[in-house]
């Protein structure tokens, strides 16, 4: 049996992490999911990353934040914020 794969979502509407989304997961990382977007009215609407490993996490969620379906199985979101500092690692 595989492993659940962690779905993270990034705030590509807030105002600090806009730009550094489109630096960082679109541009020297490039591991986002181009093809993936979560509709949610709360947040704008979430990018979809599926890499455990982030070099430019600030911090994330410990609990899910919700669930979408995606890869045709349901998954639990955990909310994702990056930095222009590598491995900050502290709680968003």
């Amino acid at each position: 049996m595989s492993e659940p794969i962690k779905i993270f979502g990034l705030l590509v509407v807030h105002p600090d992490q806009e730009a550094l989304i489109k630096k960082h997961c679109f541009g020297d990382c490039g591991k986002i999911s181009i093809a993936g977007a979560i509709e949610d009215p709360q947040t704008g609407g979430l990018a979809v990353c599926c890499e455990a490993q982030c070099p430019w996490l600030q911090g994330e969620m410990d609990e899910p934040y919700g669930t979408t379906m995606s890869f045709g199985k349901e998954h639990a979101i955990y909310l994702r914020a990056i930095t222009d500092t590598p491995e900050t690692h502290q709680d968003a």
